[in-house]
């Protein structure tokens, strides 16, 4: 009889250990939190910790100008419209906005060849960080409306909220630094008005970079047009318009390996990987693989 008191107290026991053991695990996994290096900022977990001038993002020229969305083929860029472009991999977009009889629209030129409203496509935006928080996106305007109507837009989708407000010369933050801030967004115009909320930024006073007006692939090459200075993001324009774009001339261009040689060659050259990378016709050819490479170029070593 006391041998089997002894042996049910011995069951009891270890049955009670494992308890307290798969609680204790289970309060550890609720409890753990998702670290800088355990998640994938713009699909590299390495990306993280790089801040955002060591960081390269694929850009898609007039974002918003695509077929899916009725534009034709005189004013198009694109096939797909930016959902697709963001799920793709594109983290930098670009729209043209208008205010055309009353309504602030996303044209290419003359609205009749193509427009979306521009609280369509702001919102098409939120909602892609809004289910990816782990993307850190750049937004650049080419602004054609009163800016009181373009910041109004803005405002209401939001885009305040989420934008990084940058101090030129000072350090830009991390990728991860970011999005832990909430601030996922980086908003830059063309030309900006004076009394512009912090978190819109003026392109010149972030970015750097070479010629616009490329016609053949031998015109792509690394001289720049606007000098380097600290701080600042290296643009290059890897867009071929003859007189317009349109995919065969994209088809030019936008394939690995040579889009990454190309982007590697002018980083060597000017001592600096470029930061933002201008396309057309993105889904033409390797742009996100080529992206991808240089980013890991980088991470290697192989240049700043």
């Amino acid at each position: 009889m006391i041998r089997w008191a002894s042996l049910v107290l011995a069951v009891a026991a270890w049955a009670l250990a494992g308890l307290v053991a798969g609680c204790t695990a289970a309060d550890d996994d609720d409890s753990a939190e998702p670290t800088a290096a355990a998640r994938a900022c713009n699909g590299l977990p390495a990306l993280c910790d790089q801040r955002v001038d060591q960081v390269t993002f694929l850009r898609t020229h007039n974002s918003h100008a695509s077929e899916e969305r009725g534009y034709t083929q005189w004013s198009w860029n694109h096939v797909e419209a930016m959902p697709t472009q963001l799920a793709d991999g594109v983290r930098a977009v670009n729209m043209d906005v208008y205010l055309e009889d009353g309504a602030m629209l996303v044209c290419h030129g003359y609205c009749f060849l193509g427009q979306q409203p521009f609280d369509a496509i702001l919102d098409e935006l939120t909602t892609f960080l809004a289910g990816h928080p782990h993307e850190v996106i750049l937004l650049s305007l080419q602004n054609e409306a009163p800016w009181d109507r373009t910041l109004d837009a803005l405002m209401a989708a939001g885009i305040g909220d989420l934008a990084w407000s940058h101090t030129p010369g000072v350090e830009w933050p991390t990728l991860g630094e970011l999005l832990d801030a909430g601030t996922p967004l980086l908003v830059s115009a063309g030309g900006i008005p004076g009394d512009a909320p912090s978190w819109l930024h003026r392109d010149g006073d972030l970015q750097w970079g070479d010629h616009w007006g490329a016609e053949t692939p031998d015109d792509l090459d690394c001289e720049l047009e606007n000098p380097a200075f600290p701080g600042g993001l290296y643009f290059y324009n890897n867009v071929l318009t003859a007189p317009i774009a349109n995919p065969d001339l994209a088809d030019l261009v936008n394939h690995e390996p040579d889009l990454g040689d190309r982007l590697i060659g002018c980083g060597i050259e000017n001592g600096r990987l470029p930061n933002i990378v201008s396309v057309d016709f993105y889904a033409l050819g390797d742009t996100v693989a080529a992206i991808q490479r240089v980013n890991q170029a980088r991470l290697d070593g192989v240049a700043p």
